[in-house]
């Protein structure tokens, strides 16, 4: 019974979201309306997320306390799923592991290596620079305000507890046990960090692990996804920019964008398609809409680029000082099941892993849509008179162009 109504109230919301968006324009009450009810659905998918897992963990709440040989063939299954025992060399398979651990390193060390050009970063803002949006003074003045210890214990409070701890090996949990006797030991290290401009060794320092994307030949390096673990201290320092961030980008990254941000869904991105779709018989010209998924997107994303983002959004210099500190001297290794490679320097890419990198790599998508939204020479779809273009989820993203002709236009 509580599972039909529970149906019943999904499907109505659904109904109303509908509503909404079948409209051409909405007042402020009804934008209100619209944001409340992607709330509600997505705590009833939240919910329903939750009532799965708590079903599928149902044998491990039996069982999983005692020494079972449940327990040790999940063990086994979990670290052998996670264990690089073979890989493809030169299209052929090996299991040695001194290759796999070279082959490993060289893939990654290769990966982060930048292949920055400066004419081109300063070609490509030279057509958007009078198109980009500015963050306000608040935001401004927010960002670069002295680091202040009360930033500190909010971020020490946001700490994920139980989660695997960086190179030093020191969890969240440790910090949170002792930190009011580690404090001012830090505070006093970052303050020291920002003055001189660099960071401590051991905060730039990460441990690569490899997650095995799903459905996919793990014996291929392109379908693991490199996490990278990190010590707490620098998520602590982090922290701080994630929150001074998280006040204003709302009103400065585009709304094309519905990654990472609050009060913006994966909905809307999905919706508009199908709308798209729908709608068709509204839509004049024959309309196309591609797809398109960057490789490596954030292994990739240039570190000069970005700063040269920030700035060009109006960010002040003390807080780009401040994000080329993190990312200057970077290096990781990677863990392997017998060990770990040896270091290598990270000079592009930001890393999966660290509390920032989702909000700074929006900021630099958001050239890309300031580009196309912009860009005179690619014709896009129009619906009533009003130019659609572009959608993105944090990399994904989705290009909605008049006719067929422009997809070479669109991707050049």
């Amino acid at each position: 019974m509580l599972a039909k109504i529970r149906r019943q109230n999904e499907h109505k919301i659904i109904s109303e979201i509908n509503k909404y968006c079948s409209k051409i324009s909405l007042s402020s009450s009804e934008k209100s309306n619209f944001i409340s009810l992607q709330t509600q659905l997505d705590n009833l998918y939240i919910k329903k997320a939750r009532g799965a897992y708590i079903r599928s963990k149902a044998k491990w709440m039996e069982e999983g306390e005692k020494s079972t040989a449940y327990f040790c063939r999940l063990e086994k299954r979990r670290q052998s799923k996670n264990s690089i025992v073979s890989l493809m060399v030169n299209d052929v398979e090996n299991t040695d592991p001194k290759i796999i651990s070279k082959e490993i390193h060289n893939f990654y060390s290769n990966l982060y290596l930048s292949n920055f050009s400066p004419k081109e970063c300063d070609d490509f803002f030279e057509k958007i620079i009078n198109f980009i949006p500015k963050i306000d003074n608040e935001l401004r003045d927010l960002c670069d305000a002295q680091l202040c210890m009360e930033e500190l214990d909010l971020a020490v409070q946001k700490l994920k507890s139980n989660k695997s701890p960086g190179p030093d090996g020191l969890t969240g949990n440790f910090y949170k046990l002792f930190w009011n006797d580690l404090k001012m030991l830090l505070f006093n290290a970052l303050i020291e960090s920002i003055e001189d401009g660099s960071l401590g060794p051991t905060m730039s320092q990460g441990l690569i692990t490899l997650i095995p994307k799903p459905d996919k030949d793990h014996r291929f390096l392109d379908n693991l996804r490199p996490i990278t673990l990190l010590n707490s201290d620098y998520k602590i320092f982090t922290h701080v920019f994630v929150n001074r961030l998280k006040e204003g980008l709302n009103g400065v990254v585009n709304e094309v964008q519905s990654g990472f941000l609050k009060e913006r869904s994966i909905h809307n991105n999905i919706r508009l398609v199908m709308d798209m779709v729908e709608y068709n018989h509204l839509i004049e010209d024959d309309g196309y809409i591609l797809f398109l998924d960057f490789k490596k997107a954030f292994d990739t994303l240039e570190h000069r680029f970005l700063f040269k983002a920030l700035e060009s959004f109006g960010f002040g210099e003390h807080f780009v000082n401040i994000i080329k500190m993190i990312y200057k001297g970077m290096n990781s290794s990677i863990s392997l099941p017998y060990g770990t490679s040896q270091r290598f320097p990270v000079s592009r890419g930001i890393r999966q892993g660290c509390p920032l990198s989702p909000l700074l790599f929006i900021l630099a998508a958001d050239m890309l849509s300031t580009l196309v939204i912009h860009d005179q020479t690619v014709q896009k779809l129009k619906v009533f008179g009003k130019s659609i273009a572009i959608s993105q989820l944090a990399d994904d993203t989705t290009l909605f162009l008049k006719n067929k002709d422009q997809i070479p236009l669109a991707i050049s």
